[in-house]
């Protein structure tokens, strides 16, 4: 057998930080769980003319991203476009190319703000769904774009929980695998398995995460990450506003 068939992870070791800051996210209260995402229809690709201006927008923003990051970067942005905006608003990009060249430029910019100004060729995908998120939550009011909120159980088959865990004093958490009934279990190895033989498998399963006060989940298998026993995460997350008085409570 492989290697790749005989990894057995134990774990779910989180490490979270501040994307402002860079900070450890202490104290921070995260839910895990496994988890079996609906197959979501296919997203209509950009029309050429978008295409063209987000490419344009793209070069401006981050030269080195290039070839296979270019494309990611645009299949992420096509993904969260149609994830967030209305019909109406969607629609609006198409019609006015002025403001669709624009309205690019600045969510790339500020994408890469949102990220800590690291290329686009550097981040994970999770840490790119979050940036653009981060960038299209502050740029739609002004662009006259309607968002729609975010459902984190929308789209779920059925879920598997791991508990609730709360960060230490280095933003670390490690949810234990082995609670996992077997058939469960046996799904994660197999998930793990595909992703380390394909980058850009599908994956029928995902070991979700959901930071306390984001509203959103991150799916920990995306990354890409395998310690020796462990799934392993990067937490992009802020520190919870806990009053001084509770900062060492349990």
């Amino acid at each position: 057998m492989s290697g790749i068939d005989l990894f057995r992870p134990l774990h779910l070791a989180v490490f979270a930080f501040d994307p402002v800051t860079r900070q450890p996210a202490t104290r921070l209260p995260l839910y895990a769980e496994v988890g079996v995402p609906l197959l979501k229809a296919p997203i209509p690709p950009l029309d050429d003319r978008l295409r063209e201006l987000l490419r344009a927008a793209l070069s401006a923003a981050d030269p080195n991203c290039t070839g296979t990051c270019r494309d990611r970067v645009e299949a992420a942005v096509t993904a969260a476009l149609a994830e967030r905006l209305d019909q109406p608003s969607r629609d609006r990009l198409r019609s006015d190319f002025g403001m669709a060249r624009s309205f690019f430029e600045k969510l790339l910019h500020e994408a890469r703000h949102a990220a800590g100004d690291r290329s686009f060729a550097d981040l994970a995908a999770d840490d790119l769904k979050r940036s653009l998120d981060s960038a299209l939550t502050q740029l739609a009011p002004g662009f006259d774009l309607t968002l729609v909120a975010p459902n984190e159980t929308a789209g779920t088959v059925w879920a598997y929980p791991l508990g609730v865990l709360v960060t230490d004093h280095v933003g670390y958490a490690s949810f234990d695998l082995t609670r996992l009934s077997t058939e469960v279990y046996h799904a994660v190895v197999a998930a793990i398995a595909a992703r380390r033989k394909d980058p850009q498998a599908e994956l029928e399963l995902a070991v979700w995460v959901h930071p306390a006060d984001t509203g959103q989940r991150f799916d920990a298998l995306t990354q890409g990450r395998f310690a020796d026993d462990a799934i392993v995460m990067r937490l992009e997350a802020p520190s919870p506003a806990l009053p001084t008085a509770l900062q060492n409570m349990g």
